[in-house]
């Protein structure tokens, strides 16, 4: 069994421009255009504005130098309206820390995870994205959702990896088989480790009553650490995302 030195949660506050100010206690900030928005993260996939767009003009809003913790933007990797490296480099100049792939293909599931896939608005141009902003400066805190997505993260070579359990345990809530989501799990951490020896696991378990059942099993899964993200406008609960 893998021993870690630390099991620990990390607290990644969304904010928007209508919250400004986030709370002291927290690892990271984060921008994402479904907060902008006001919908959950799978309404990420939406047609609705220019996702990275509105990051952009989050940012400069916001001002990342007025945060108390690194602020770290959702990019949309597979956007071929975005010139990537001069939108990277806006990033890193504004005082942004890292980038995360969201919205992600990885969100969708089964068909239409293949159908978007089928016409290049697939995953690995998230890494290219990600690999980009490494080049630029920028830390990369990528999610991945499967393990063809472990695979492709190799050729980033991340420090820290989601692992995103996904919306199939937040559909099934109270009424999941927390023991066949610990196989689940446990298979992609381990694929992780294997390619990625050291590297950071993380894992994003959308559902509170799943996600506590897990907490004490973290490192027989042989993970970190837990991944959370709260709304700044009430920190006392996890958003619905």
């Amino acid at each position: 069994m893998y021993v870690f030195e630390e099991l620990r949660t990390f607290t990644m506050i969304e904010i928007s421009t209508r919250t400004r100010l986030a709370p002291d206690r927290c690892d990271g900030v984060c921008l994402y255009h479904t907060t902008e928005l006001g919908i959950g993260h799978v309404g990420g996939l939406m047609p609705y504005g220019n996702a990275n767009q509105i990051v952009k003009d989050m940012i400069l809003r916001i001002r990342p130098e007025t945060m108390p913790a690194p602020v770290y933007a959702g990019v949309c990797g597979a956007d071929s309206t975005t010139l990537m490296r001069p939108f990277l480099r806006e990033l890193k100049k504004s005082g942004v820390r890292g980038v995360q792939n969201f919205p992600s293909v990885g969100i969708a599931d089964q068909i239409f995870r293949c159908n978007l896939e089928a016409v290049n608005l697939a995953y690995r141009r998230e890494v290219a994205m990600l690999m980009a902003a490494q080049e630029e400066g920028l830390e990369i805190m990528p999610f991945a959702f499967h393990l063809s997505d472990i695979i492709a993260l190799v050729r980033a070579k991340p420090q820290t990896v989601i692992y995103d359990l996904g919306f199939a345990a937040l559909a099934a809530g109270a009424k999941a088989d927390t023991a066949v989501y610990q196989r689940q799990i446990r298979a992609a951490t381990c694929r992780i480790r294997r390619e990625l020896p050291n590297v950071k696991v993380l894992l994003h378990v959308r559902d509170g009553r799943l996600r506590k059942a897990l907490a004490p099993m973290i490192s027989q899964l042989a993970a970190d650490g837990l991944y959370i993200t709260r709304s700044a406008k009430d920190t006392g609960q996890e958003a619905q995302s």
